[in-house]
């Protein structure tokens, strides 16, 4: 054997050792891990000064399967910048910029793979689910669309644009989806329990104690569950059953007051008018409004984004009625003076909106009283050709 072939020969063994010991130690990472031994697959692999692609995702799960998820979001951002194009760290980094609530920085990336691949429904679902998390809600509610679209098997974007639908009380549109996706799968329990508040909001008593007993017959007896269905009994007058499920739940929700108003009335339903006034004087104590005018503030915008002024400025009443946002009235204020001949309400609401003096926003308020002005001269005049 000559010079050159012995180098070679020696060479080529010391690659193969190379990748034996490599291979020997992701095989020995591998058993550190799914035995449940994450503090010693870190310990190996944080003396390395580099790592591999398989090596780095071994780190960040263990980080993040000890909760470390500030040092998983690191080893994953390093890694993306060696291999930009991976698309299973930009999944990895992304979900785990979730884990830690940065969601601008999630849809960010789940955007750009998404307009890589469009038709992609679980990237679609993400975006949808981060905008959701924003309180972006009409957004949220276009994107499950699109996820819908992409995948009709997707339970889990129908679940969740049931639930929006049901946040800005579009109470049909969400028994109507509900319906379509139960047809298929008549026992998940999710679509079932989103039912249940779907036919509560829209009174439908007798449907809501027959879906509870569904849910009931599953061994599912979420104290939702039995809130409603114990309201549904009352309205369908079974006193003794309505306070027997409310009983159950108020032992744990003692705070909430629909629950102390629903079984005072059952009380006194029922003759015990001691045990009635408790529970009544509890539920005033208790008494609180919730607030659903960041909801209805969206739907209107998509409403007049839509040209549909009507509908929008029935959305945007009940927003101020809710919340008493200043700036609303200036936008009733233009629904009015955009859609109806009469502008009389029109110029009442831009009164009213420059009574509340919005420094915050001098542009509107400047056309507030350029807009009052034109009206004025309109009216006085007896023509309106200026809208």
């Amino acid at each position: 054997m000559n010079r050159y072939a012995s180098i070679y020969l020696f060479l080529s063994l010391f690659v193969l050792s190379a990748h034996a010991q490599e291979n020997e130690q992701t095989d020995s990472l591998g058993q550190y891990y799914q035995s449940y031994d994450f503090v010693h697959v870190i310990k190996l692999l944080s003396e390395k000064d580099s790592l591999n692609e398989t090596e780095s995702q071994y780190l960040a799960k263990s980080y993040l399967q000890l909760g470390q998820v500030e040092e998983a979001k690191t080893i994953y951002e390093n890694a993306l910048k060696k291999d930009s194009s991976n698309v299973k760290l930009k999944n990895d980094l992304a979900a785990t910029y979730l884990k830690i609530g940065d969601l601008p920085k999630a849809m960010e990336l789940y955007q750009e793979m998404l307009a890589q691949d469009p038709e992609n429904a679980f990237y679609q679902r993400k975006v949808a689910s981060i905008y959701e998390g924003q309180l972006e809600i009409i957004k949220a509610i276009s994107a499950y669309r699109k996820a819908l679209d992409l995948n009709q098997k997707d339970i889990a974007s129908a679940e969740s644009l049931a639930e929006l639908y049901l946040k800005i009380q579009q109470f049909d549109l969400a028994d109507s989806l509900l319906s379509v996706y139960l047809a298929h799968y008549p026992n998940q329990s999710n679509l079932l329990k989103t039912q249940l508040k779907t036919l509560y909001k829209k009174r439908k008593y007798q449907e809501v104690s027959e879906v509870a007993e569904r849910l009931f017959a599953k061994k599912d007896s979420a104290l939702l569950s039995l809130k409603l269905a114990g309201i549904a009994a009352f309205h369908q007058k079974k006193f003794e059953t309505a306070i027997s499920f409310m009983s159950k739940v108020i032992q744990v929700d003692k705070k909430s007051e629909i629950l102390h108003y629903y079984l005072g009335l059952s009380y006194r339903e029922i003759g015990e008018t001691e045990k009635a006034t408790e529970f009544l004087e509890k539920a005033i104590d208790l008494g609180v409004t919730e607030n659903l005018g960041n909801y209805y503030l969206q739907l209107a915008v998509s409403y007049e984004e839509e040209e549909n002024f009507p509908e929008a400025i029935k959305a945007y009443q009940i927003a101020y009625k809710s919340s008493k946002d200043k700036v609303i009235l200036y936008h009733l204020a233009r629904n009015y003076d955009r859609y109806y001949k009469d502008k009389s309400i029109a110029l009442s609401y831009y009164q009213k909106y420059l009574e509340e003096e919005d420094t915050a926003n001098q542009f509107l308020q400047n056309y507030s009283k350029h807009r009052i002005e034109e009206l004025k001269v309109a009216r006085h005049f007896g023509l309106d050709s200026l809208n």
